[in-house]
């Protein structure tokens, strides 16, 4: 790689941050652990068309829990995936073909928070993110003949993101998903609660967080994906909270590239969530148990680098330190 190590070692009095960057320093190590986690060390040749089948069904999930209408698609290139006890879902830009397919899946699984990671949207060209949401402050994108309507009732521009509050709602009795099952277990018990039933499932409130400061395959700025990140985390928590039963609904997070940088936003919510807890925190066991969960994660070593730097930025943000790291030696190192 050329470089002996990927930053220098500061006085830090985390314990946590003193481990982590200590493994850090000698990037042959770094690597090892990045290709040790991947499955990329001691790997059959002969099991590699199976692994590669393996991957290709565990990234499709299979909509098979409602009616189905024409046009309707049997799966959509997404996967779920769970770590640490909370539950995501993982997938590719949707197009004009199946963006349908993305909002069914949203509805049926009750998701209350959207992240989107494309730096580039277009109706017209195929292979950039079709718009499916709409971005502007009172407008409506009716979808399927009135089968969803997706209306933005506010939008909030933050700096490399913005937040949409948006309002999803349903004219499709067929759609029944886990989270209204769940909500009805809760209260067929109280009679006077029917009519809150009845209202939720006409529509839905929706928070669609969009960040838009990183294209494939670079080095993100992390002053700007670490307080994205810390701001995505803290709405999960406040979704965990406002929870009425047992049922939280998975987060959705969106990349053009799949399983490219969706990843890193997944690992590093979890995280930011650990950091808060002023317990402890470890990126590599949680990057490792987050890679055998999701096969296929962290395939590229720019993402993992990506990981492991913008651990400092978020314990800086947690208070864990007051001490930024500069990513810039890093970026080098996987540029080499």
């Amino acid at each position: 790689m050329g470089h002996d190590k990927l930053f220098e070692l500061p006085t830090w009095e985390s314990f946590e941050i003193v481990q982590l960057l200590q493994h850090c320093q000698n990037s042959t190590a770094v690597w090892h652990t990045h290709d040790a986690m991947c499955g990329l060390l001691s790997r059959p040749i002969r099991d590699c068309a199976f692994n590669n089948a393996l991957n290709q069904q565990m990234n499709r999930i299979y909509q098979h829990q409602e009616v189905l209408k024409e046009g309707d698609s049997d799966y959509f290139p997404a996967t779920y995936a769970c770590c640490e006890r909370d539950d995501y879902v993982i997938m590719e830009a949707p197009t004009k073909a199946n963006y349908r397919d993305y909002w069914r899946l949203v509805w049926r699984d009750g998701c209350k928070i959207c992240v989107s990671l494309s730096d580039k949207l277009s109706d017209s060209d195929e292979n950039l993110c079709y718009p499916y949401w709409p971005s502007k402050e009172g407008e409506k994108m009716q979808i399927d003949e009135n089968r969803f309507e997706i209306e933005c009732l506010k939008r909030n521009d933050m700096k490399g993101y913005v937040v949409y509050d948006l309002r999803i709602t349903s004219t499709d009795p067929s759609l029944d998903t886990g989270m209204s099952k769940a909500v009805r277990g809760s209260k067929q018990k109280t009679d006077s609660r029917e009519e809150d039933k009845n209202e939720e499932k006409k529509w839905r409130p929706l928070t669609l967080m969009h960040f838009e400061a990183w294209p494939s395959d670079t080095w993100p700025d992390l002053d700007l994906l670490g307080p994205f990140v810390h701001a995505l985390s803290r709405r999960e928590v406040q979704i965990m909270r406002q929870s009425v039963d047992s049922y939280v609904p998975p987060v959705v997070i969106q990349s053009h590239d799949g399983l490219g940088r969706g990843p890193v936003v997944w690992v590093s919510t979890i995280l930011m969530k650990d950091i808060e807890k002023k317990e402890c925190f470890d990126v590599e066991d949680l990057a490792k148990k987050c890679a055998k969960s999701r096969p296929g994660a962290f395939h590229k070593k720019i993402h993992f680098c990506v990981l492991l730097a913008l651990a400092f930025r978020l314990a800086s943000l947690g208070g864990w330190t007051a001490l930024e790291v500069d990513s810039f030696q890093i970026s080098q190192c996987v540029q080499e």
